[in-house]
């Protein structure tokens, strides 16, 4: 009752000041300081994205593809994570953002598109399953998997599908993450690449967003691999 009370808006002063603290950074001139502003946004919205809806529209204008590599990496994923399914014009400035050089910036798109995008969506991801680096294909897979379109096929024309051969151990776990939640349980096999990104990899935001993926694909297989990892050093 009351303390539940308190206890919410103890909460959203505290994201209050955070974001007061954030804003700055999403306006300065330094690309690093940029980047890691959004990433700043994504980790905070992970946790309650409501606060901070408002920050989509300092994202938006981040998406634009002359800007750093970093930038837009970080910017999608804080964008996608926040925006709502009516932004059609930040859809469109992720749609672009596929066709950047940078597989990098493919993939954060892949993953922006697959989060906040309606079914239109599809047309992209499914571009994306035919790109050249494996983090791309991987993450446009995945992004399907969220649309609910993973399991349509085109008559004579069937999706090719990543497979899990890259030599990335994170990408690898994704992969097998994948691939689990298309036969509906995780395997030895799987179990044995998530165990290897969760404890042999650097401690990075990209070896910690597998927790939640490894929630979101397989809650009911995720209780005895979190167990494992709580044991990984530095988590």
């Amino acid at each position: 009752g009351e303390d539940e009370s308190r206890f919410d808006e103890a909460a959203y002063l505290r994201a209050v000041d955070a974001i007061r603290a954030v804003v700055p950074l999403l306006g300065d001139t330094d690309p690093r300081v940029v980047a890691a502003g959004c990433w700043a946004v994504s980790e905070m919205a992970r946790l309650d994205p409501r606060p901070l809806a408002g920050l989509a529209r300092l994202l938006e204008p981040l998406l634009r593809p002359h800007l750093p590599a970093p930038v837009l990496v970080a910017a999608s994923d804080a964008f996608s994570l926040l925006a709502e399914r009516r932004d059609r014009r930040g859809f469109v400035r992720l749609q672009r953002l596929i066709f950047h050089p940078d597989p990098a910036v493919r993939a954060a798109a892949a993953r922006g598109l697959g989060r906040f995008g309606d079914r239109l969506a599809g047309a992209p991801l499914e571009r994306l399953l035919r790109d050249d680096d494996p983090t791309v294909r991987i993450d446009a897979a995945i992004g399907l998997v969220r649309l609910g379109l993973h399991r349509r096929r085109r008559p004579g024309r069937p999706t090719p599908y990543p497979t899990c051969d890259t030599p990335d151990p994170l990408v690898r776990a994704r992969c097998h993450l994948y691939r689990a939640h298309r036969r509906g349980a995780l395997d030895a096999a799987d179990r044995r690449a998530l165990k290897r990104a969760l404890h042999a990899t650097p401690n990075t935001p990209a070896r910690a967003a597998l927790i939640p993926l490894l929630q979101e694909l397989h809650p009911r297989g995720a209780r005895t691999v979190l167990e494992a990892a709580r044991q990984a050093p530095c988590y």
